[in-house]
């Protein structure tokens, strides 16, 4: 347990240390927690929902392949290459193909496909600073490309490091351009 706690405990105080005073601090720690909630807070609240809500259409409207849809639009909301509805795709097929229900198959899909044009913005515009959904899921992919099924956490992080790096910059430069800013002075009274 020391080993561990060692091995954690090095690259934390190494960026400790490179902090210039405890009011800095407070903004860096600021600017990480931002963008890894941000990244992560999104996903995870898009996995979550789309998960049970694919769950509970489809345990609405009697299918029995519940499961697979379910953890299929858990994954497409993480990874935002396929729209999430396509993980109905079956359940409007035996809707439609097997129990002959036209309309109730419509309905089913119209019920798929709603929340990808309401939710998903929703819960995207709480990122701040406007990250894209596709940059979230081109960093799953390309992590799951280079470093296997473990890039599915990789890739994310490091997005999550540029957006660090990017609200670092913000608070640095603000901080420096507060520092020596002076006093403007007051505009001469015409006639």
């Amino acid at each position: 347990k020391q080993w561990y706690q060692r091995r954690v405990r090095a690259p934390v105080e190494i960026m400790v240390s490179l902090l210039r005073s405890s009011n800095d601090k407070a903004e860096y720690t600021s600017a990480l927690f931002q963008a890894t909630r941000g990244i992560f807070g999104a996903s995870l609240k898009l996995a979550v929902f789309y998960g049970s809500y694919v769950w509970m259409t489809h345990a609405l409207f009697g299918l029995e392949i519940v499961f697979v849809p379910a953890l299929l639009a858990a994954v497409f909301s993480l990874v935002p290459v396929v729209g999430v509805y396509w993980s109905s795709v079956p359940g409007f097929l035996v809707l439609w193909l097997v129990d002959g229900r036209v309309l109730r198959a419509c309905g089913f899909m119209a019920l798929q496909i709603l929340p990808t044009y309401v939710i998903d913005m929703a819960v995207y515009s709480e990122i701040e600073g406007g990250w894209h959904p596709y940059i979230t899921g081109l960093a799953v992919a390309g992590g799951m490309y280079y470093f296997g099924l473990e890039g599915a956490i990789i890739g994310p992080l490091v997005i999550c490091i540029l957006k660090f790096t990017i609200n670092l910059y913000d608070v640095l430069f603000n901080s420096m351009g507060n520092e020596t800013q002076e006093p403007e002075p007051e505009d001469a009274v015409s006639e």
